[in-house]
């Protein structure tokens, strides 16, 4: 079957996370689905508490979600254009970021990027989970798995409807439907930028 055009796959995408509320079960089988296709695939994130992380990482995190979570129509919905994954550190500021940008030549392209300090900051010891995106972690690839969903989240909002607040009902709705998170608190970051 032939993909869909940039504005189905964006008018699917917007019905996907808007519409359905998933069981927990499937949430967790696909929440298992991505761990397993990213730690077959990475170098770095072969096991739960990895000691390094790549931006290819992000790429194969991005691949796995919109193939098991979105049936490939975030990467449909960005319509060519690019979308750039990095990893920065920033020092006590939000834990992720995501950002479209325009060029002054009008050319439009997106970015992720995810703060490496919450990761390997993150004192995940004797059984002891940490509170992320309200839900509970166990391990750093969690972690990473909570802080990316939360930016993926911005990035569809900014496709289907051209901006993002995590603060917003929508943003909550999306977020606890999709992967049972909890409203965060307090709002955060996502920009548009020009160059």
């Amino acid at each position: 079957m032939a993909s869909p055009s940039p504005a189905l796959a964006r008018t699917l995408l917007a019905e996907n996370v808007l519409l359905f509320l998933w069981s927990d079960d499937l949430i967790a089988h696909r929440m298992k689905q991505v761990r397993e296709h990213v730690q077959s695939q990475s170098r770095h994130l072969h096991r739960d508490d990895f000691a390094v992380v790549h931006p290819r990482d992000l790429h194969l995190l991005f691949e796995a979600y919109d193939k098991y979570c979105f049936e490939g129509l975030c990467g449909g919905a960005l319509e060519g254009h690019s979308l750039s994954v990095r990893l920065s550190t920033r020092g006590g500021q939000a834990p992720g970021m995501t950002l479209r940008h325009t060029s002054r030549n009008g050319e439009i392209s997106y970015e992720i990027s995810i703060d490496v300090d919450p990761l390997f900051g993150a004192q995940i010891e004797n059984s002891r989970p940490i509170t992320v995106c309200g839900v509970q972690c166990t391990s750093r690839f969690e972690v990473l798995q909570r802080l990316f969903e939360h930016e993926l989240v911005h990035l569809i909002e900014i496709l289907c409807w051209g901006g993002s607040d995590c603060a917003g009902a929508r943003f909550h709705g999306i977020t606890a439907r999709n992967f049972r998170h909890a409203p965060c608190s307090p709002p955060q970051h996502t920009q548009t930028a020009s160059l």
